[in-house]
């Protein structure tokens, strides 16, 4: 019965250990998706020179996972709340809780939400480059990490399972 135990202990603890490792891919990913949806947003906003409630719109449709959500929540709200700046803002906020993303990238999200929409389309270009630099020396750094991170994250996993059964003998 105690074998059952300790298998059960050391099961759950590395099983949390990969969570944790596939949600620091989930991260890159969705930074690489949040990366390709402000450039689709540029796009947008330079050629076909749309409301930004319809690029929003558009962009939940072609964009899946949390970041396409992202975008249909604003494209809903705006028509409640005509403060773009602090609608992006909270809701930059919420993606925390469905998305993999940490307060880093929510910092960038909402240092690009307060330029959008108050600049000329060369200004909000150079604002989005800068965005777009913001990103890429987020995911630079997050994937010269993610090797290391990912295994480790499973290897304490097993090993604090292993241990709180060396405890509890």
């Amino acid at each position: 019965m105690n074998g059952i135990g300790a298998l059960l202990i050391v099961s759950a603890s590395t099983l949390i250990g990969y969570y944790l490792s596939v949600q620091f891919t989930q991260r890159i990913k969705q930074i690489t998706t949040l990366k390709a949806a402000i450039q689709l947003l540029e796009a947008e906003m330079v050629y076909s020179q749309r409301d930004l409630q319809s690029i929003f719109c558009d962009l939940s449709k072609r964009i899946e996972g949390a970041i396409g959500l992202f975008f249909e929540k604003i494209a809903a709200k705006m028509n409640e709340i005509n403060d773009l700046p602090t609608l992006w803002s909270e809701e930059s906020e919420r993606i925390k809780y469905y998305s993999a993303l940490k307060q880093n990238e929510v910092d960038i999200l909402k240092q690009f939400g307060q330029t959008l929409g108050h600049y000329n389309i060369e200004q909000q270009k150079k604002q989005i480059q800068l965005t777009l630099i913001h990103i890429d020396r987020a995911l630079t750094q997050i994937d010269q990490n993610r090797t290391d991170k990912s295994r480790l994250y499973q290897v304490i996993g097993f090993l604090t399972g292993v241990f709180i059964v060396l405890v509890l003998i």
